[in-house]
């Protein structure tokens, strides 16, 4: 069975949440064309209201996930600036006993291994290295802020040296 990359798996739900959108937008043009005249107006304004809001919802997933696509662009770019014994690459598929992951960029050269993985946030970001979940706070237009808890990053990194590490020492 074929495993998707990380990047893939982001297209793969984009392409589902578009495919949403066409069905519930084919459904408010379907209902309008058929029962106009029989359908109470109640119902046509609430699947208009919901066309609206899984567009909405849509925008806002497309605008995360094309900035870390973005923020892994731009570290994979300024990485391949280090002197030529290094070898960049990115987007490095990684299993082991069912165990997968990808990372960003993986680093090699003489003097060992890196692991870069990219984040792309705006804001403050904080968090103790041992806890589960973090702080992020991103500043928003008239002053306010906004407050989430995202999973530990250092805790996605540890999970990838393992599953590197295994693979190292069963090759």
């Amino acid at each position: 069975m074929k495993r998707f990359t990380n990047r893939q798996k982001k297209y793969l739900s984009l392409v589902r949440i578009v495919l949403c959108i066409v069905k519930m937008i084919a459904c408010v043009v379907y209902l309008f064309t058929h029962f106009a005249f029989n359908m109470n107006l109640l119902y046509i304004v609430i699947a208009i209201i919901i066309a609206i809001l899984l567009t909405r919802w849509f925008y806002k997933q497309y605008k995360i996930l094309n900035a870390g696509i973005k923020a892994e662009k731009e570290s994979y770019k300024a990485l391949k600036h280090l002197p030529k014994e290094y070898k960049v690459y990115k987007n490095v598929s990684l299993e082991f006993k069912n165990q997968h992951t990808e990372l960003d960029q993986l680093i090699m050269s003489q003097y060992g291994i890196v692991i870069v993985e990219t984040k792309s946030y705006s804001g403050k970001l904080s968090g103790y290295e041992d806890a589960q979940q973090w702080t992020y706070i991103k500043h928003l237009p008239k002053g306010k802020n906004q407050t989430t808890k995202i999973k530990n990053p250092l805790m996605q990194l540890e999970r990838e040296i393992y599953i590197l590490t295994r693979i190292l020492k069963k090759e």
